[in-house]
């Protein structure tokens, strides 16, 4: 298969006209020939390729198949879809130019976007306005063509910076997202057990519980990562909830080989981790690459930057003169300090964050 070759979906008895359609489409010289270069545009770094009028034109869109129980997410046309599924040693994004790590990163995230939009029909995406966010919010845009199809959820505190909240009401409305936002119960209202920290950043878990009862999603997308903290490290890539939206870290599904259970029992809450296999220096690669916004606090000013946002009275920013994305990049390459030593949870109790996940923190 080359890529932008179609994938003809599977013909159906008595299908007829329907059937020969298809058909027509898939074998088109002509609408070959476009599919191809619209493929080669989604395979190049930048998006604006993708707009052009020949592209628009032709039918882009993710085909969805249901024989009997079980569901196919079939992606048409998708270079993403054939990144997804074959080594990167055979694919190329031009000639004699292979796939680089961020490509396959990129893809493999798009792929499971694309996997949840088809699986789960009240989906909604975690944006907390931090870097991870707005990474996942990019590659939401790219999965479906610009625009993002699922409402993205900001669970307020009260206790962001401003220069958050200013950069949340510019891009909503740039980017042009359904925002949801919902706020957080006092930090009176949550476990008097948990030390300060991590008591006040209870409050976001309650809130999104709240918000998830109210809109009833049943897949919540969320920007975590791996290398970020070790509870986080023991996490899937699509991962059960129970009733009360706890994760029960000890029986969680097998993710062998990329292949993904998206078949749950009814009622099911499911957190979805697209970046999960990221890190953090992949993330600020990946933001110099594609020129991602990014609240500037996290640039150096007076020596000093914030690695991780949170809210105010709970983050702190870290010794550093990296003012640009090269300079940041450079530090990253070399440093020993953990990514969160910012956040003053992660310097309370050893087990807060544990507890704090399996009540179902993000």
């Amino acid at each position: 298969m080359g890529v932008g070759d179609r994938v003809i979906p599977p013909l159906k008895w008595g299908g007829g006209a329907k059937n020969a359609n298809v058909l027509r489409q898939a074998t088109n010289p002509e609408a070959a020939a476009a599919r191809r270069r619209a493929a080669a545009a989604i395979l190049q770094p930048s998006a604006a390729a993708a707009k052009s009028a020949d592209e628009r034109a032709i039918s882009l869109e993710i085909q969805t198949v249901k024989p009997g129980l079980s569901s196919l997410c079939r992606i048409v046309s998708i270079a993403g879809d054939v990144r997804a599924r074959y080594p990167a040693a055979i694919l190329t994004r031009s000639k004699g130019q292979a796939m680089t790590d961020l490509d396959e990163l990129e893809a493999a995230s798009i792929f499971i976007l694309r996997e949840a939009y088809n699986r789960f029909d009240k989906l909604a995406m975690l944006w907390s306005l931090g870097k991870d966010s707005n990474v996942m919010v990019w590659l939401a845009k790219k999965a479906f063509y610009g625009h993002v199809p699922f409402p993205v959820v900001h669970v307020d505190t009260g206790k962001k910076f401003k220069e958050m909240y200013d950069f949340r009401d510019r891009y909503t409305a740039e980017w042009n997202l359904r925002l949801v936002t919902g706020d957080c119960p006092p930090v009176e209202a949550m476990d008097p057990t948990l030390p300060p920290a991590a008591r006040s950043a209870a409050r976001k878990t309650a809130g999104l519980k709240q918000l998830v009862e109210t809109h009833g999603y049943t897949g919540i997308i969320a920007g975590i990562r791996r290398d970020e903290e070790a509870v986080r490290a023991k996490e899937r890539v699509f991962s059960p909830r129970g009733e009360a939206a706890e994760w029960d870290f000890r029986n969680q599904p097998p993710e062998f080989w990329s292949q993904y259970n998206t078949d749950f029992a009814p009622g099911t809450s499911v957190r979805i981790h697209p970046i999960l296999g990221w890190t953090e220096l992949d993330i600020w690669r990946y933001v110099r690459r594609e020129g991602i916004p990014l609240v500037d606090l996290y640039f150096a000013k007076n020596g000093k930057r914030y690695r991780s946002l949170g809210d105010q009275d709970i983050t702190n920013p870290v010794p550093s003169d990296a003012a640009d994305l090269d300079a940041i990049i450079a530090e990253l390459e070399t440093t020993k300090t953990s990514e969160r030593s910012g956040r003053a949870m992660d310097h309370e109790a050893e087990d807060s964050f544990e507890r704090l996940r399996r009540d179902g923190y993000m």
